[in-house]
């Protein structure tokens, strides 16, 4: 923390690039010129708040009440004062390995795709990846993949799962769900309040807001503070979970929204340093946006605050959902203009003989050599435009944080388009957490572990079938079974952003989808994402619950399914397509 000289608070340190501190004020009132030339002193003691903090609060990275109004503007809130005296730090370091124990106890989300091909563990980290939703008051954003919507669709999940436990035998009631809205836009802060009163959750929700409304006359500087600000709601939100899982030995599920701003006030620091000390102040790979160690160290400060603590430490979790932002074309500066930026003929000479033959039949049909027109004809661009660039340092940051992450989920505005949903890529998504054969950890309920084993490497097997060139290849009667088997996955797994699964309903589609009973649906052309298909899909669900309600609860009760249940549950699936 930053004191002055008579120990009151200034602010609070957000980065620390020696030798320059970067601080938070503590008052938004204040700004830097009240402070310069006034002495100050940067004291060991870290920025503590108050953590005893109730479901359906929202407070600011300092833990106090605030309100947020219906056009999404944040003032203070005048309570009472809690009687207790906890106390934890904003920013503390993450847990020792000595703390920690492994992590063998699923998170449930209700979206079948993720739970049987991305599972989530209690006390892992998660990225979630995707492009900006073109509108955020509209949950059912047509063609693009709304990560925001669907992990609301997980909060209400786990909130709902943990009332049924606790309801049914007193063994739930300690999951606390918080989250940490990091953007100052008045608009992104309505539609989750909004988000969260649709869904029924917001009274089981802790919101960790920022309070900037909407930059100021200093823009440079508005940004810089929203930067800021969004590293200290990250770390609150965090600290918020910790002391429930520390003290009551419960489950803590954090989503940060989103993690984008750190790197905006990574790369601001990074100016400072230069345009101090000159560009030998700073690693090339700084200098460039790139990753350096120093970056890694201080993404790592957030990301590993995740945990399964042990015993000792109370056995409660910490499951950290981080979302990162991808720039979609649209997004990008100049990304409109620069497909009808013209190159010069010149600028191809380094280029093969057969594409200096190409360009030169585009010249002399007055072809413009816009980046748009040569696209279409597939010829490369001599020089990556803004917005190319712009793209590729976004890619290049997100590949950083993968690899400092427990896995990621990535959602792709493609397969929203073609109707996937969720438009996860099971390509690109995977959970780290359970990889190889001797770990006892595992991230994955056990119930799914017998149905979805091998469901990662078939849609892959599918998946190099389309790609292949050889078009009678896939025509050969194996092929066109491991693709049907595809296409019935895709069937189970399909549901819109807004409905949430059981356990034992994402086992039920599951098992059907891999002994082949939606083979004949599928082949009358009823595929996923057709009202015929979802009928199909709920038509079984509701039957096997009227069959074998009680193997069902079961189930959702203990995350495990015995061979028993699962004859129980096939006998029923069977006479629904008798």
């Amino acid at each position: 923390m930053v004191l002055n000289p008579n120990g009151g608070l200034i602010g609070l340190v957000v980065a620390y690039r020696h030798p320059i501190a970067f601080v938070l004020l503590e008052s938004m009132s204040d700004s830097a010129q009240d402070h310069d030339g006034k002495s100050c002193s940067i004291s060991s003691d870290l920025v503590s708040i108050n953590p005893d903090v109730q479901p359906g609060s929202i407070v600011n990275y300092m833990g106090k009440p605030v309100q947020v109004d219906q056009d999404g503007y944040v003032s203070p809130v005048t309570s009472s004062k809690t009687n207790s005296d906890a106390s934890r730090p904003i920013f503390v370091p993450i847990p020792k390995i000595t703390d920690i124990g492994l992590i063998n106890t699923p998170l449930v989300t209700g979206i079948t795709a993720i739970d049987a091909l991305t599972p989530i563990g209690k006390g892992q980290n998660m990225l979630v990846i995707g492009t900006q939703e073109k509108d955020t008051d509209d949950d059912g954003t047509v063609n693009m993949s709304n990560k925001r919507a669907w992990i609301m669709n997980m909060l209400k999940s786990v909130v709902e799962n943990d009332k049924d436990l606790r309801a049914k035998n007193d063994r739930g009631g300690n999951v606390r769900c918080f989250y940490g809205l990091t953007s100052s836009d008045s608009k992104a802060r309505s539609t989750l309040m909004k988000r969260l009163a649709t869904v029924g959750i917001q009274d089981d929700v802790v919101t960790v807001v920022a309070t900037q409304n909407n930059g100021g006359a200093d823009e440079k500087m508005a940004r810089t503070l929203e930067a800021c600000e969004a590293v200290a709601v990250a770390a609150t939100a965090c600290t918020l979970g910790e002391h429930h899982a520390l003290t009551t030995g419960g489950d803590a599920l954090v989503i940060v929204d989103d993690i984008n701003l750190h790197k905006s006030l990574w790369d601001t620091t990074t100016k400072q340093l230069v345009e101090i000390y000159g560009v030998d102040s700073v690693v090339k790979a700084d200098l460039q946006g790139g990753s350096s160690s120093e970056m890694r160290g201080f993404f790592s400060g957030l990301i590993q605050r995740a945990a399964k603590f042990k015993a000792s430490k109370g056995g409660g979790s910490v499951t950290l959902i981080l979302l990162s932002t991808l720039p979609s074309d649209g997004d990008l500066n100049g990304g409109a203009d620069e497909g009808d930026m013209v190159f010069d003929p010149s600028e191809f000479e380094s280029m093969s003989e057969k594409i200096r033959t190409r360009i030169s039949t585009l010249v002399n049909a007055k072809v413009p050599l816009t980046a748009a027109n040569l696209r279409k004809i597939q010829i490369p661009v001599p020089r990556p435009s803004a917005s190319e660039d712009a793209k590729r340092l976004a890619l290049q940051h997100v590949e950083d944080l993968i690899s400092m992450s427990d896995g990621q989920i990535w959602f792709d505005d493609e397969l929203a388009k073609a109707g996937r949903s969720p438009p996860l890529d099971p390509s690109r998504s995977i959970t780290r957490v359970g990889i190889g054969a001797d770990t006892p950890c595992r991230a994955d309920a056990p119930a799914l572990r017998t149905v979805s084993g091998s469901l990662r490497f078939q849609f892959q097997q599918a998946s190099d079938m389309i790609t292949r060139k050889d078009s009678s290849a896939i025509n050969a009667p194996g092929d066109t079974k491991q693709l049907l088997r595809q296409e019935a996955y895709l069937l189970a797994m399909h549901q819109s952003s807004n409905e949430s699964r059981k356990l034992s309903q994402e086992c039920v589609s599951l098992i059907a989808a891999s002994r082949g009973y939606f083979d004949k649906v599928l082949q009358e052309g009823h595929k996923a994402g057709t009202s015929n298909g979802q009928d199909v899909v709920n038509g079984l669900m509701k039957h096997v619950e009227l069959q074998v309600g009680d193997t069902m609860a079961a189930i959702d009760d203990s995350l495990e399914m015995s061979l028993e249940d699962m004859a129980l549950i096939e006998n029923a699936i069977e006479a629904y397509f008798a």
